[in-house]
């Protein structure tokens, strides 16, 4: 019987977890995150890398915001939110 709270928060956790909102916000869940699109692991999404997103190459410059040829965390999550109107 003591077990029984301990499995209620485990249920209650994953519940939440399938709940809360993707890092971008609209986001396919198809899409990889940030992270797995960085490959050279330098803080930025180039349009090399952004080709891991089938249509985000063809987006890239409406995602970049301040046109320096990079998406940030943000502008990536906007290439993502650009990508899930067009469908």
């Amino acid at each position: 019987m003591s077990a029984l709270p301990l499995v209620s928060a485990q249920v209650q956790q994953d519940a939440a977890k399938k709940e809360a909102p993707s890092a971008a916000a609209g986001a396919s869940t198809d899409a990889p995150d940030f992270e797995r699109a960085d490959r050279n692991k330098d803080g930025i999404v180039d349009k090399s890398e952004a080709g891991v997103v089938p249509g985000l190459s063809a987006n890239f410059e409406r995602a970049d915001r301040n046109k320096d040829g990079k998406l940030d965390r943000e502008e990536y999550a906007q290439g993502l939110r650009i990508l899930q109107v067009r469908r």
